[in-house]
């Protein structure tokens, strides 16, 4: 495991000798300077570098941690992950076409933020108890998503409807392509 800060970028690495990269980006409860803050809140970070885990996907895992409330894949925060990100496949020869990105609540909300700037840039999606304009979802309709979010939280609720909006997407372009 690697602590260390980029020049605008504090993060946490574990990394492996694999060439695919899990970025898991935290909520806004644990916004601090403390590079632990993220590893110490939950287990959405360290879930993925556990021994278990490791064994069945084995992956570099970035955790960076903010101290200021991160949902803009254009803001400066987010253009230092994404030149940290740049660095780490360069440094560790982890493949382009296998980055993943997950978050909770803010996490989720920035990973949605991200698929939508920059589509081609994830393989894949984990989003959890996150919430975003549905409207703008066609920019990566065809990328594998996984959305969780409760039904007693009416804020992030509304985005599980979507589900039904990417797979009439998904099965259109299918018939497109026929």
């Amino acid at each position: 495991m690697l602590g260390a800060s980029s020049k605008r970028a504090t993060y946490t690495l574990f990394y492996y000798r694999y060439n695919s990269l899990v970025l898991f980006v935290h909520d806004a409860g644990p916004l601090s300077e403390d590079v632990r803050t993220t590893l110490l809140q939950g287990t959405g970070a360290i879930c993925f570098a556990s021994p278990e885990d490791q064994a069945k996907h084995p992956c570099f895992v970035l955790a960076p941690q903010f101290a200021r409330v991160l949902t803009d894949a254009d803001s400066d925060q987010a253009i230092a992950l994404f030149e940290l990100m740049e660095q780490l496949c360069s440094d560790y020869s982890i493949d382009r076409d296998r980055l993943y990105n997950t978050g909770q609540s803010m996490g989720g909300m920035f990973a949605l933020s991200t698929n939508i700037a920059r589509p081609d840039l994830f393989a894949a999606s984990y989003l959890v108890a996150c919430q975003w304009d549905t409207t703008a979802f066609y920019k990566f309709a065809q990328k594998p998503m996984w959305i969780v979010v409760a039904e007693g939280d009416p804020v992030a609720y509304r985005i599980s409807g979507i589900r039904d909006w990417l797979f009439e997407q998904r099965r259109s372009s299918q018939a497109d392509s026929q």
